[in-house]
């Protein structure tokens, strides 16, 4: 009988959808352009219009209302003169289910009902209803009510009630033999297809009511390994800052990214805390959402496809495995290099900085050099202003089709902000990322400003602890 009635269930919410992809692939829907999708509209339609599927979209309804009409049963007891049940009968197999009483059940027993319980009142019982939790019907065994626990009286019912449930559906399990080589279990295999397709939709409405862009990229051949992207943004950090704020157009701040011919790695130096970890993030997710099919956060952009997206950002350390961060980040960019080719895209964040300037200077010399001599796209974000004060040195040293260029993350000056030592000189990151040559200096004097522990305040600071002893 249950399996009757899965296999019923299974039946209807394959018509059912069926019709619903048929309709919402129709061209009323609007144009389609994705060959996936279409391929999957023409077999929809060709399913829908074969006479199986009719006959069993017409036919269903009619089967359905012939169980849907099995909702409870009524059963008859006598008692004997010490009013113990001793016979059982069943009396009728109902549409409607029964309901507890809400009145005084010794008034409904010895006879003292209101007026309202008229006619519409029959399935209404004279107690409360008894209500088992469906977990615990599952879990009754099936062959429970046979033990020798059972109640005689309940055993020879429920054996009727058997026979007649049997005799209702058979009807049913005749007609849905007709039915047996129908086969939805390919529904599920759309399943995470139709998850995926209708999540990148929803992050497409979602980032625009934020006032934030969304663009389908055009893709670009794979050989000219090219990433062009206007007012790109981080998407990760958009979503966390989403929840409190109706507009984020004014509070995330976009940037244009570029790797073409001149420049496929890109040296990124600037103030901490200005933005350059956050941006090359926005360029590896960017990547990534491109190659999944998805839009990506920017107003306009033109991607190749690459084949890796090797990422290396700084991490903790980890004493348990007696390797210092420095032998640690050696060992992850080995890994990057054996698998990276001239189509992949490699983001280092502060690569071989654990260690003494010189020591940095030298190892990030040579990453760079084997970066353009495989030929990747890469962001290289660093302290070391060297490296990018020497790009032609870079050049010349090394062989390779990808050129290095430099981005600098941006800063202003504050003029309302002075100081005594150096006034209107205090600045503020606009976390814009520009092509640029670097600065020279990583603006480490205006972060102990902001915090009061530059020579001056604590000169000052040591000269008020004198006053007050």
């Amino acid at each position: 009988l249950e399996q009757i009635a899965a296999r019923l269930g299974e039946l209807e919410i394959y018509v059912e959808c069926v019709q619903g992809l048929s309709s919402a692939l129709s061209e009323e829907q609007g144009k389609l352009n994705s060959a996936g999708l279409l391929r999957l509209r023409e077999w929809i339609r060709e399913l829908e219009s074969s006479a199986r599927f009719q006959e069993l979209a017409e036919r269903l309804p009619e089967l359905r209302k012939k169980t849907a009409g099995v909702t409870s049963i009524s059963i008859g007891v006598n008692l004997d003169r010490q009013l113990r049940p001793f016979e059982a009968t069943l009396l009728s197999i109902n549409d409607q289910p029964y309901t507890g009483s809400s009145d005084n059940f010794l008034n409904r027993l010895f006879g003292k009902q209101e007026d309202r319980f008229q006619a519409s009142q029959e399935y209404q019982g004279i107690a409360r209803l008894h209500t088992v939790p469906a977990g615990l019907v599952d879990a009754i065994p099936q062959n429970y009510l046979a033990g020798d626990r059972s109640n005689p009286l309940i055993v020879p019912i429920f054996k009727d009630l058997d026979y007649i449930l049997r005799r209702t559906v058979d009807p049913i399990a005749r007609a849905l033999k007709h039915f047996i080589n129908v086969q939805s279990h390919f529904l599920s295999t759309l399943e995470f297809e139709l998850s995926f397709f209708l999540a990148g939709a929803r992050l497409v409405q979602q980032m625009r009511a934020a006032g934030l862009p969304m663009c389908r990229a055009e893709i670009a051949p794979i050989s000219e390994r090219v990433f062009a992207a206007r007012d790109l943004y981080n998407l990760a950090l958009a979503l966390r800052l989403i929840g409190g704020q109706a507009n984020l157009s004014e509070i995330v701040v976009t940037n244009d990214a570029v790797f073409d011919e001149d420049g496929r790695i890109l040296i990124l130096t600037g103030p901490n805390q200005g933005g350059k970890t956050t941006f090359t993030q926005a360029v590896g997710l960017a990547q990534a959402l491109f190659q999944v099919g998805y839009y990506v956060p920017a107003r306009q952009a033109r991607l190749s496809p690459a084949d890796n997206v090797l990422t290396l950002f700084p991490m903790e350390e980890r004493p348990q495995e007696n390797v210092g961060r420095l032998g640690e980040e050696a060992r992850r960019i080995s890994q990057i290099f054996k698998v990276a080719t001239r189509y992949s895209l490699v983001l280092l964040n502060e690569a071989m900085t654990t260690t003494s300037p010189g020591e940095s200077i030298y190892l990030a010399r040579d990453i760079l050099r084997a970066l353009r001599l495989y030929g990747v796209r890469a962001i290289f974000v660093t302290h070391l202003h060297e490296l990018a004060e020497n790009i032609d040195s870079l050049h010349s040293s090394s062989t390779g089709d990808s050129k290095i260029a430099s981005l600098v993350a941006g800063i202003a000056e504050n003029p309302e902000e002075t100081s005594a030592d150096e006034p209107g000189k205090t600045t503020r990151r606009t976390f814009k990322i520009r092509p640029a040559p670097p600065m020279g200096v990583s603006f480490a004097r205006d972060i102990a400003r902001r915090h009061g522990i530059s020579y001056e305040q604590l000169a000052e600071e040591l000269k008020e602890r004198g006053k007050n002893t």
